[in-house]
C-alpha cells in the first residue's frame, strides 16, 4: 500500500517514507528537493514518518537554475520506497534473511547520497536506528567492541578518543558536524570506501570487523574484509554489527 496504510506486521515498522526517481529522470538539483531526517532512536518521530509519500519529498519552486536549464519548470515523477524498522538485533537478523536485496541504513551519510543520485535502487531500507545493540561499546579481556551504530561524533568527543587517538583525529576530520553526528563507523566499513576516514586507524590497530546473520557471528580482520573499492566480504544475509580492537597504546598522533 503506497500510501503507508498497512498495518505493522510481525513487530516491524513498514514505512512508505522514502522516494527515488526513475532510471531515465532528470536530474534533481538539491534546491528542487527537500527530504526530512530518518526517525532516531527515540521513536517519538515514527509516527511522523508514516505520512503520505508526498508529505516527505516535494518538489521544488521551479526556479531556473541556469541559463536553458533543461528542468526548469519541470515536475519529477517519484516512486515509494519501503522503510523496513526492526527494533531488535534478532528481528534486524531476520529481516536482513528474508531481504537481502534491503540496504542496510543508520545515519544514512552514504546511502541518501547515492538514492539523490540514482547510483542504485534497493528493494527496501532496512533503518537499523531503533536497534539498541549496535550503539555504545564494551571492554573484554582488554580488546574494545565498537558497535556498529558509533558514530564519529562520539569518537571525536567520548571516553575514547584517550584509547584509540587516531581513529578520534580521523573522525574529526569527517564533514561537519551535522554529518559526525549521523555518520557511523559500521557505515564506513559496510561502504568500503577508500575515502573511509575511520578504515586507516582501524587498519593498523588490528581491527577485526564482526559479521552476524541468522547462521551465527564470525570475525573478519579489516585487512581481508576490504576486497577493493567499495568492495567487501560480507555476506547478503550478514549485518555489521561491530568492530573489535586491541588498543596498542603506541603514539598515534
Amino acid at each position: 500500500d503506497e500510501a503507508g496504510h498497512d498495518p505493522p506486521a510481525g513487530g516491524v515498522e513498514h514505512l512508505t517514507t522514502l522516494v527515488v526517481p526513475e532510471p531515465g529522470d532528470p536530474a534533481v538539483d538539491d534546491r528542487n528537493v527537500r527530504v526530512q531526517p530518518f526517525p532516531r532512536e527515540d521513536r517519538q518521530h515514527l509516527a511522523a514518518a508514516d505520512h503520505e509519500v508526498g508529505g516527505l519529498v516535494a518538489t521544488g519552486d521551479c526556479q531556473t537554475l541556469r541559463e536553458g536549464c533543461v528542468h526548469c519548470r519541470r515536475t519529477v515523477p517519484f516512486v515509494a520506497l519501503d522503510v523496513l524498522t526492526p527494533t531488535s538485533l534478532d528481528e534486524a537478523l531476520r529481516l536482513r534473511a528474508e531481504q537481502p536485496d534491503a540496504w542496510p541504513i543508520q545515519g544514512g551519510t552514504d546511502v541518501m547520497v547515492a538514492l539523490n543520485f540514482d547510483r542504485g535502487r534497493p528493494a527496501a531500507l532496512l533503518n537499523l536506528n531503533e536497534v539498541a545493540e549496535l550503539r555504545g561499546f564494551t571492554r573484554e579481556n582488554g580488546a574494545l567492541r565498537l558497535g556498529s551504530g558509533l558514530t564519529y561524533g562520539e569518537l571525536e568527543h567520548g571516553v575514547l578518543r584517550g584509547v584509540l587517538p587516531a581513529l578520534a583525529e580521523a573522525s574529526r576530520t569527517v564533514g561537519s558536524p551535522q554529518i559526525r553526528n549521523r555518520g557511523t563507523i559500521g557505515g564506513n566499513l559496510g561502504t568500503s570506501s577508500p575515502a573511509g576516514d575511520a578504515l586507516p586507524p582501524l587498519l593498523i590497530e588490528g581491527a577485526e570487523v564482526e559479521c552476524t546473520s541468522v547462521r551465527g557471528t564470525r570475525r573478519v580482520a579489516l585487512g581481508e574484509f576490504v576486497t577493493g573499492v567499495k568492495r567487501n566480504v560480507l555476506e547478503p544475509d550478514e549485518l555489521i554489527t561491530a568492530v573489535w580492537v586491541t588498543p596498542s597504546r603506541a603514539p598515534q598522533t
